[in-house]
């Protein structure tokens, strides 16, 4: 297996990573991505929480005008805020859930694949459809984007370096055979 160029620039990543995926470890710049990327998950989003709050109080007022004007109780009322508390509430949970996700990237352990390559395009939804390609080696596939999947040839060996991300896997480098 060697170094590739054209690999190392979709993927970010240079000698000094791959040298240190084929001895089974991170490279500093490695971590520090994977600790970047934790952050940025895990970082509060003023804006995203000010947008929330009001679209929270715009719901109330509107939801007291509707039962009102529809002669409706105090009860009908608080069963709204209810509903409105607990779309709150699961929102939250996904919050959590994604910040813990994202933190047990810094402890997934490098995982490596080695195979003949098979790119895919692969095409979902309707009217609006979304196209992504898809690669597979060995028995992992890896969801790409065109310029990444174009990177690769149909049939040719690689070993991919990948750790399990909050989105699927997560190629860390690849060199090709």
């Amino acid at each position: 297996m060697r170094f590739d160029h054209r690999l190392a620039a979709e993927f970010m990543f240079d000698e000094q990573d791959l040298w240190a995926n084929r001895n089974g470890r991170f490279s500093d710049s490695q971590r520090r991505l994977l600790v970047n990327t934790v952050a940025a998950v895990r970082r509060p989003r003023p804006g995203l929480k000010v947008a929330l709050f009001v679209l929270f109080g715009a719901l109330v007022v509107l939801s007291a005008a509707v039962v009102a004007g529809s002669g409706g109780s105090g009860a009908q009322f608080a069963i709204v805020i209810a509903i409105l508390a607990g779309f709150g509430a699961v929102i939250g949970g996904l919050r959590r859930q994604m910040a813990s996700r994202a933190a047990r990237m810094l402890t997934a352990p490098l995982q490596v694949v080695a195979g003949t390559a098979a790119v895919s395009l692969h095409t979902s939804g309707g009217a609006s459809a979304l196209t992504s390609y898809r690669l597979t080696v060995g028995d992992r596939r890896f969801v790409l984007d065109s310029s990444r999947a174009d990177a690769f040839v149909n049939g040719s060996p690689y070993r991919v370096y990948f750790i399990e991300a909050l989105a699927g896997p997560m190629i860390l480098s690849v060199e090709a055979g």
